[in-house]
């Protein structure tokens, strides 16, 4: 029913704004104080509220800048919660963020955002990993390459980092590998196979110096960080290693001395190197094959040429044919 006495275009704009507001924001517009973010309806400040729009562009750019620098105070709170929700809201920032607006001397809400991931040591894993599904591509790669790579151990690399692959859960750990290896991407699938290959090399920690083991070492504890029955993410995860750093896989051989004390990683092990091999002969043969195909080609038409330059012109009907 429309109502009474009022003009049509100021209807119109009364239910744009209202549309307007319902699509943008997942909650009421808050209200930002030095205590907090209040939101309405709420009893006392909050020091966070997940205040975006739903296609993860900034509300307005007089509110954005507040929202980001609230956000940026609130990623150095002492409480562990606070500063996970606030991680999490500013990494929706961080793909709405032109390069171009950054004023000089002061940060990015990504190089922020990336700094709380590597830096916190309360950051959790899963705020990590929720960006791996990310819609941006560099926010997907720069989890594998900038975040988890790089935090594999400390600094100075005498222990493990605050996400150490021993540090991460089972399940934690597949999901790392099946979202990337997964990736529609290349550049994000490449990431992912580089951290693989990190943690090859850092899955032993200290022991590595201590005993000085070989590369097959490394790859068997590496494969104990997995569930080797479960799926084939373990699989996955081996055979991208086995893509990517080439130098560990000819260093691996099964001699004798392998089968002598078996364990599921070393027959796990003894399991995919032979069909890593029998895929590679398949490979071979299948370029010799066509090799040898074009060779036999080559050789066709190399003959039929000799033959046309050795055969005598063809000749002239018109002329009298002599009997001998």
């Amino acid at each position: 029913m429309k109502a009474q006495g009022v003009p049509k275009e100021r209807r119109q704009r009364r239910r744009r704004r209202r549309r307007h507001h319902h699509n943008s924001f997942h909650c009421p517009p808050p209200q930002i104080s030095s205590q907090g973010i209040r939101c309405k309806g709420q009893d006392r400040p909050l020091p966070l509220c997940p205040f975006t729009r739903r296609d993860g562009r900034p509300p307005g750019e007089d509110v954005y800048h507040i929202l980001k620098a609230a956000l940026m105070e609130c990623v150095h709170d002492k409480e562990t919660h606070i500063r996970v929700q606030a991680a999490v809201a500013l990494s929706k920032l961080c793909g709405s963020e032109d390069p171009s607006d950054v004023e000089e001397g002061e940060q990015a809400a990504i190089d922020v955002f990336l700094d709380t991931l590597s830096c916190d040591p309360a950051a959790p894993p899963p705020c990590i990993l929720a960006r791996s599904r990310d819609t941006d591509t560099v926010m997907r790669r720069l989890v594998y390459s900038a975040v988890l790579e790089k935090n594999c151990i400390t600094p100075d690399g005498s222990s493990m980092g605050p996400l150490h692959p021993r540090v991460l859960a089972i399940s934690q750990r597949e999901l790392i590998i099946r979202n990337g290896l997964g990736d529609r991407e290349p550049a994000v699938r490449s990431a992912a196979g580089s951290l693989l290959g990190a943690w090859v090399e850092v899955v032993r920690g200290s022991t590595k110096a201590e005993e000085d083991g070989s590369a097959m070492d490394d790859v068997l504890a590496f494969l104990g960080l997995f569930d080797l029955n479960e799926n084939t993410v373990a699989e996955d995860a081996l055979l991208s290693i086995f893509a990517t750093r080439v130098d560990i896989f000819d260093q691996l051989e099964l001699k004798d001395a392998f089968w002598d004390t078996l364990n599921p990683e070393k027959a796990f092990l003894g399991r995919v190197i032979p069909s890593v091999v029998t895929h590679l002969a398949y490979q071979i043969e299948g370029v010799y094959n066509k090799y040898q195909e074009d060779v036999d080609t080559l050789s066709q038409e190399r003959a039929l040429r000799e033959l046309d330059a050795n055969e005598p012109p063809d000749r002239d009907l018109d002329e009298p044919l002599m009997l001998l």
